[in-house]
């Protein structure tokens, strides 16, 4: 198993949480609970092969010497099944299992990145290495939770592992819809940066797809986390897509502007009415109609092309990356 970890008996637990133990055993799971826990689940799995690779050389380092700290060192006591043998007070990490400590590393690190406001890769390396040592597990040993952060802190000392630039790992992310949902749920990411991305990201989208891109950032609080400009930005494009204007405006018949006018009522006909996308691309599409947005026919089928690539592409499973493994 790549990980172990000890978990709470019965003495562990107060009175109150006893009770909600047994209440809350078959009890359902809130569905927004449910989707923030599959937004880090797939943020998660789309991150580690990058990050993993990006640290694997330094962290092969770090797993080295904190190995020959581990080896070298007589620092544990047997629980009561124990024999005294001078070589099983020891702990030694086979290849195999620095390997596995290795990627749990890079799995914490990644979990860190999503959950925590300033994540370091040297508590990732320390949580990890305490819940990757199987000899409690496997041989009863019990391990000195003091002893194993003071090895911990040795190697990392002699390691001098940098840190990691959650900013850059997103640069390399090509689609701007991906990169904008990753850097969300990223609570490391300093505000001036997460605009940045954001900023970056709709500007390269087209109308409609841009529109839809920060309706996402409305819906899912990370408008709070940006610069001022760029939350304004956002609201504006949101409430072209939120808010019904209606539209007064004479045009002459036959013109290229009442040809445009009847593409457009054609095509808005033509959505489904009880779709929840309907009424948001029909306040789009005659906001940008009166903005004088919209030229020709063919603007409008780009708008719609660019608005359901956009929604889709922000509800669809974000996927790991393909990266060549160095494992």
């Amino acid at each position: 198993m790549p990980s172990s970890s000890k978990l709470p008996a019965g003495s562990d637990l107060d009175e109150q949480q006893r009770r909600e133990v047994v209440t809350r055993s078959n009890a359902s799971l809130e569905p927004s609970a449910i989707e923030s826990l599959r937004g880090v689940v797939e943020v998660g799995r789309r991150l580690f092969p990058q990050v993993y690779e990006e640290l694997l050389p330094q962290l092969a380092h770090y797993i080295q010497l904190v190995n020959d700290v581990l080896r070298v060192a007589s620092w544990l006591r047997k629980g009561s099944a124990g024999s005294s043998a001078d070589g099983e007070n020891r702990i030694a990490l086979s290849p195999r299992r620095a390997g596995m400590l290795a990627r749990n590393i890079a799995a914490v690190h990644v979990a860190s990145m999503v959950l925590e406001d300033s994540p370091t890769i040297e508590e990732s390396a320390r949580l990890a290495l305490r819940h990757s040592i199987p000899h409690r597990a496997g041989k009863g040993i019990v391990v000195s939770e003091l002893k194993l952060t003071t090895a911990h802190r040795e190697a990392w000392r002699l390691a001098e592992l940098p840190a990691l630039d959650s900013s850059r790992l997103l640069a390399t992310e090509t689609d701007p819809v991906r990169r904008t949902r990753m850097a969300g749920r990223l609570k490391g990411l300093k505000k001036n940066e997460l605009s940045s991305i954001v900023a970056d990201s709709i500007a390269s989208l087209p109308p409609g797809g841009r529109h839809a891109l920060a309706i996402w950032v409305l819906d899912n609080g990370v408008a709070g986390r940006l610069v001022a400009a760029v939350a304004e930005q956002c609201g504006a494009l949101a409430a072209a897509a939120l808010v019904s204007k209606g539209t007064d405006e004479r045009v002459h018949a036959r013109s290229q502007r009442h040809e445009l006018w009847k593409y457009l009522a054609s095509q808005l006909g033509r959505l489904p009415e009880k779709s929840g996308d309907t009424p948001l691309l029909t306040n789009l599409l005659m906001a940008l109609f009166v903005s004088d947005d919209l030229a020709i026919e063919s603007d409008v089928d780009k708008v719609f092309e660019s608005w359901r690539s956009v929604r889709r592409r922000c509800r669809v499973r974000l996927r790991a990356k393909n990266t060549r493994s160095r494992s």
